[in-house]
């Protein structure tokens, strides 16, 4: 639904002609008052700006309630898809000192653009409903299809592919203040953009990036607010981020200041990298190139908050000489800072608590440095982390050869951990595995031969133990630390200032935690406008929700059976088939205006399942693994859809297997074996698999011969597999499902449909997508 368009009450000044834009191309020369007829929608039909400014030293304020807008876009009937915008709101094109106030854009696939416009100011302007990509991914699994390329922008294709809200390319002294942005994809991109200010914005709840630069430096970036710049995210089940941040940084992006902003709840809370070029793959831009002081280095963050994000808080990786002062970096899943290849940081006085939940592999808590060396970090306070320090060294040979890697290398090497407070006790927020203590870590030091890791120093730290999981050291054989100060390293020093009037850092503490990521098929929801989406599928059947409404209308059409249940600010419908087979329906919903009609699909039979404790990996020896069902399996059974959000506890955390728990094998190393019979109409049919780890589905139709239609029988994150079969008649089908999991998070999930090229009209199985 469209959310109204609220922009600053800016009287016209009694010297300024009022300009009406009633259509394209409106071309503006002095400075005005820009008035647009309410409810009018003006597409820019050749892409080149509805409103165009094409003149120097100009004031473009928009009356207030006037709304450019190019097209009427919701997830709801009778408007258009956010995915289907194009053409550019306001063009500002190689004029200087234009100022724009008040302005408010929707329905496009740029709200503003502007090119060479040095000391452009865009103040006090809301962007709104422009483009965004529909997300594949669902509550169940991650759709790969979701992940943004952020690695190329010189031929503009962060614009082109994505989208923005307001778009600034090759210009200097630009002043962005007050601009709000929502219901998008991506807020501010600074392309080339150099001694400039980002001051009091709010580029929020978009599914891509909050602020995005580009070959951009020396710029002041102070307390805007960029939270819920997320996508690829269900909480407990997967946490990948797909490359979307809060702010964006990347390929020689320096000298930049960042300070008192909030970049909560993203993919990451900042994501930077010194970009191909610096890594030396891509040509050299000119003969003599010196990649010894390439990437995006010199950056200053200060007294931000990057917490709770999908994946890391602060990622900035080939990128020196670096300044992490006073920030708030907490409940990020899989570490705090991840600084791989980077040097010469100065990381003091910061909060690093909680990171590292959902960690991949040993990449996990709060600071995690691969072949970095010369950090100094001291003086913060580490609580409840699952590793405070992790400095590696491993044989990555692809990047260790190439020339900016060798230009810069200093390797693990001279860093210093010292007088910093590291606190871990039995409050920590990580789950037990296997019935053990997660095992929680001060200072862990890999090297694969013990010979690279040298001169990184440790002392003066006040550490106190008080959980059974908890060391202060793991080091590989061979590495030893410096326990003294050798001196030489001054304090930080800097004359750094924020600049603003809000303060966003703690604006949004209701929403602290990263289960307040609820994803929608459109990107995250801002736990205000109406949403509804696919919560999941049971075993019993599936479930809806609309968030922010608790009075709506529901209306559930098909052969099921449904129940609505309702509290405040919260509408969830359950729909359970009736009978055996596949079943089809529609869910209506109608809510404050807006209608919504989702399809969905669900498969009702009887699974007969075994579970056991693994005796062999599956994957060496499938015969061995298989005799395991016969001989330790317990069996049960499951009535409706095979779909088990296992994650991290395995069968024993799925309610309706209580009554077996003891008898199930535990979160890790077991196999499941599960077997169903029904009988199905002639066609094409498609089964689809969420899986972590291993699977395998084959078929026999009406007795006869079992046939391999899908399998990943590998270790794996959650992954979708399709395979199909044809009936040429009406046939009695078994399906023999195979599947194990090796450690970490866990799912597993089976689905049957009709396939979609083969006369089903394009009929989708449940995933949130409707018309």
């Amino acid at each position: 639904m469209l959310i109204p368009l609220l922009v600053a009450l800016i009287a016209p000044q009694a010297d300024l002609p009022v300009v009406v834009v009633d259509r394209d191309n409106v071309r503006i020369t002095e400075s005005c008052v820009l008035r647009v007829a309410d409810g009018s929608v003006i597409p820019d039909a050749d892409g080149n700006g509805v409103v165009q400014v094409a003149a120097d030293d100009i004031t473009v304020r928009f009356e207030p309630g006037s709304v450019l807008r190019g097209a009427r876009v919701g997830d709801s009937e009778g408007f258009a898809p956010w995915d289907t915008l194009t053409g550019v709101g306001i063009r500002v094109d190689g004029v200087r000192r234009v100022r724009i106030v008040g302005a408010a854009v929707a329905g496009f696939k740029v709200g503003l653009q502007a090119s060479d416009c040095d000391g452009l100011v865009v103040e006090d302007s809301r962007f709104d409903d422009n483009f965004r990509q529909r997300l594949g991914s669902t509550p169940q699994r991650e759709d790969p299809a979701d992940w943004l390329w952020p690695h190329e922008n010189d031929q503009h294709q962060w614009r082109d592919r994505y989208g923005g809200a307001v778009v600034v390319e090759g210009a200097t002294g630009v002043t962005l203040r007050k601009v709000r942005v929502r219901t998008g994809q991506n807020g501010i991109i600074l392309d080339r953009v150099e001694r400039s200010r980002v001051v009091d914005c709010d580029a929020s709840f978009l599914s891509g990036w909050g602020l995005a630069l580009w070959r951009s430096s020396d710029n002041l970036v102070s307390r805007n607010a960029f939270d819920f710049c997320v996508r690829g995210y269900s909480h407990d089940v997967y946490n990948r981020g797909q490359d979307s941040a809060g702010i964006l940084c990347f390929e020689a992006c320096q000298r930049n200041i960042f300070i008192e902003n909030s970049a909560t709840h993203g993919g990451d809370g900042f994501f930077g990298f010194g970009g191909k070029e610096s890594l030396g793959e891509t040509p050299p831009p000119a003969p003599g190139f010196d990649y010894a002081i390439a990437g995006c280095t010199e950056n200053v963050f200060i007294g931000n908050d990057l917490s709770h994000a999908v994946a890391h808080g602060l990622e900035h990786t080939f990128s020196d000489r670096c300044v992490v002062l006073a920030n708030r970096i907490v409940d990020n899943a899989i570490c705090g800072i991840w600084g791989g290849y980077s040097n010469a940081w100065v990381i003091e006085e910061n909060t690093f608590e909680g990171n590292g939940a959902m960690g991949y592999g040993l990449e996990r808590g709060a600071i995690n440095i691969e072949h970095g060396g010369g950090h100094t970090i001291r003086r913060n306070t580490f609580v409840n982390n699952r590793v405070a320090l992790h400095l590696w060294w491993d044989d990555d040979k692809g990047l260790l050869g190439t020339p900016g890697v060798k230009a810069r290398y200093m390797g693990p090497v001279g860093n210093e951990f010292s007088h910093n407070l590291v606190r871990i006790d039995r409050h920590h927020p990580f789950a037990w595995v296997g019935g053990k203590p997660p095992p929680l870590t001060v200072l862990q030091v890999r090297d694969t031969d013990g010979t690279h890791a040298k001169g990184n120093a440790y002392y003066d730290n006040a550490v106190e133990l008080a959980f059974d999981g908890a060391q202060e050291l793991d080091l590989t054989p061979g590495v030893s630390l410096v326990t003294e100060d050798q001196g030489g390293r001054p304090p930080v020093t800097g004359a750094w200032k924020a600049e603003g009037e809000t303060s966003p850092v703690g604006a949004r503490a209701p929403l602290r935690g990263r289960r307040n990521i609820i994803m929608g098929e459109w990107g995250p929801w801002d736990h205000e406008a109406p949403l509804l989406r696919f919560a999941g599928a049971g075993p019993a059947g599936d479930r809806w929700q609309l968030l922010g409404a608790s009075n709506a209308e529901v209306s559930v059409s098909g052969p099921i059976l449904s129940r609505v249940w309702r509290r405040d600010g919260l509408v969830e419908i359950d729909c359970v088939p009736k009978a055996e087979g596949l079943c089809r329906y529609t869910v209506q919903v109608s809510s404050g205006g807006s209608r919504w009609v989702r399809d969905g699909a669900m498969l009702r039979t009887t699974w007969r399942c075994t579970a056991f404790p693994s005796p062999v990996d599956p994957r060496t020896d499938l015969g061995a693994w298989r005799a395991g069902a016969t001989t330790g399996g317990t069996s049960f059974q499951i009535d409706g859809e095979l779909n088990l959000p296992l994650g991290g506890g395995g069968l024993r955390s799925i309610p309706g297997l209580a009554a077996s728990r003891d008898r199930l094998p535990g979160g890790s190393n077991y196999g499941i074996i599960a077997t169903t019979e029904l009988t199905l109409p002639a066609g094409d049919w498609t089964l689809r698999t969420t899986s972590d780890d291993g699977v395998r589905v084959r078929v026999r139709i009406d007795g006869g011969d079992p046939a391999t239609v899908l399998e990943n029988w590998t270790h794996h994150a959650p992954e979708q597999n399709s395979g199909s079969f044809r009936l040429p008649a009406p046939a009695r089908v078994q399906i023999d499902l195979e599947y194990f999991q090796l450690d970490g998070h866990a799912v597993l999930r089976l689905e049957l449909f009709p396939s979609p090229d083969a006369g089903s009209s394009g009929f989708k199985p449940t995933n949130g997508s409707g018309r």
